[in-house]
């Protein structure tokens, strides 16, 4: 190897340490809030989303474009992504259902995929139903040798099955400890959370639509971001 190369490769690795890693909680199809949470963030930096990119706020159209135009982001796929492909027949492939699980349309339009649906004109593109069945369930991140567990919901306790939808995009309840990660990161909780035990913190909810902020954690600082609605959205 050439010292030419040697450089380039030394200064590529520092370049990587060096870079935050911002986890940002449930965007909620509110993608004039996510351009400015978004501004906040200090680049070059790697960017996380927690999932829950659909619903709710009037613009899911613009915000599925816009993190499908940049495919550097992780986007982690959430349960109103999986409501919207369960309402036009498809399931995303990680995940198991109860065998006699019938999907209802009706529940999908009434917890926000009429805000979606509008936004898209009255019919959702087959490509955006195919993107959204191939988001990731989960992703870890190794910084300074702390390694995160990023999900969009609690990882759920194997003692509480779920028997009506799949538990680990729909679970509430809070993780259990695994010793593996400094901190597990997630979303869908509507209210933001620090999880301890006598051991410290090992969790957070970063979710935080219940006081209509958007928000994310910087990584590894943990400092918080937030983004407040805009009325209108």
């Amino acid at each position: 190897m050439s010292d030419r190369e040697t450089i380039l490769r030394v200064r590529v690795s520092v370049d990587v340490q060096e870079m935050k890693t911002y986890v940002v909680a449930d965007l909620a199809g509110r993608y004039a809030e996510v351009l400015k949470l978004f501004a906040q963030f200090e680049q070059p930096c790697q960017i996380v989303c927690v999932g829950d990119v659909v619903d709710r706020g009037s613009q899911s159209k613009e915000l599925v474009e816009y993190l499908m135009a940049h495919p550097e982001f992780v986007v982690i796929f959430g349960n109103h992504e999986a409501l919207m492909l369960e309402a036009h027949g498809r399931f995303h492939p990680g995940l198991d259902y109860p065998p006699d699980f019938e999907p209802d349309p009706e529940t999908w339009l009434s917890q926000g995929g009429l805000q979606t649906l509008a936004s898209f004109g009255g019919q959702i593109p087959a490509e955006v139903l195919t993107w959204a069945a191939n988001l990731p369930l989960n992703h870890e991140v190794e910084i300074d040798s702390q390694r995160y567990y990023i999900s969009h919901a609690p990882v759920p306790d194997p003692d509480w099955p779920w028997k009506e939808k799949p538990e680990r995009i729909w679970n509430r309840n809070q993780p259990l400890r695994n010793p593996k990660y400094a901190l597990q990161i997630y979303g869908h909780n509507s209210k933001m959370d620090w999880v301890a035990d006598n051991d410290g913190t090992y969790a957070v909810c970063i979710d935080d639509c219940r006081n209509k902020h958007l928000t994310a954690i910087e990584l590894p600082s943990l400092r918080i971001l937030h983004q407040p609605y805009e009325a209108t959205k």
